[in-house]
């Protein structure tokens, strides 16, 4: 690789001809972003398992962006991998809190609090009287869609709440976290 090449002129002979020493000469360029960006991205979030996983995966991360990557989007390659790996680790990110919420249940038990002895009914009638003192009634309507109002015992997905209260996914998703936190304390 005497003469020096651009980004482009690297990704052309990635896509055309397959050549591995123009995607080592990508990867070399662009892995200090791509492991700038996951370690700002998954800072404490994270499991350091699931970080690893995501370093670990630097060097395909970047060959598929090179695959995807258009030139005449008229951006810069390393803004290009940089985008795209933002995008990833938000996504691992809102994948997890979304599990951890789906798996809410107000029956079971809070974090520090034993309430495997209370009954269930007993359970909703504390969080009945929660709802009916908590200042923000969208939030009252939010829980009460979410997993009352449910489906065949499942809770509403977030874009039906949202369509349903003329609001936002993350501004319906936002209130019941804070919901779920006023409830945790008072129970």
């Amino acid at each position: 690789m005497g003469e020096y090449k651009n980004d482009i002129e690297y990704i052309y002979d990635v896509k055309k001809f397959s050549d591995n020493g123009a995607l080592k000469e990508l990867i070399s360029r662009h892995s200090g972003i791509y492991i700038e960006m996951v370690n700002r991205m998954m800072q404490a979030s994270h499991s350091d398992i699931v970080k690893s996983e995501v370093l670990n995966e630097k060097d395909s991360f970047i060959y598929q962006c090179a695959m995807k990557y258009d030139p005449d989007i008229n951006i810069k390659f390393s803004t290009f991998v940089g985008n795209q790996i933002r995008w990833k680790c938000m996504n691992i990110y809102n994948s997890s809190k979304r599990r951890h919420f789906e798996e809410f249940d107000p029956t079971k038990s809070f974090s520090g609090h034993d309430l495997g002895k209370i009954e269930n009914d007993e359970i909703m009638a504390k969080i009945k009287d929660i709802l009916i003192q908590y200042p923000d009634k969208r939030a009252r309507k939010i829980f009460l869609l979410r997993y009352i109002d449910g489906q065949q015992n499942k809770v509403m997905p977030w874009k039906k709440i949202a369509e349903k209260l003329d609001m936002s996914i993350q501004g319906c998703i936002n209130i019941h976290d804070k919901l779920i936190k006023y409830i945790q304390v008072k129970l």
